[in-house]
């Protein structure tokens, strides 16, 4: 073989994303490396070797909702206030025309 035969069988393919094809039996033919020059990257193989996720559903379900229940408070607060000094207060006042 001539080596450009033999260049133009190599893939380049960065050794983390050759340890993680051979580690989920994924032959690197069948990948397609999105790095520069075509360079099979790690992201390539994790995403090839991802289970794609059904159509139509969330990636996480919602837990249902509980019903809420509406609590509304009004402070409330009462007060007892001595009125007789005041009134005293009240009336020498208009006495002296002040």
């Amino acid at each position: 073989m001539n080596a450009a035969a033999v260049q133009a069988r190599r893939l380049a393919v960065s050794p983390y994303a050759r340890r993680l094809a051979r580690e989920c039996a994924l032959p690197l033919e069948t990948l397609r490396g999105s790095g520069p020059g075509g360079r099979i990257l790690a992201a390539d193989v994790l995403s090839f070797a991802a289970p794609p996720r059904p159509v139509g559903q969330p990636a996480v379900e919602a837990a249902p909702a509980s019903p809420s229940v509406a609590v509304s408070s009004i402070a409330a607060f009462a007060t007892s206030i001595a009125l007789g000094a005041l009134k005293d207060l009240l009336a020498a006042l208009e006495s002296t025309g002040r």
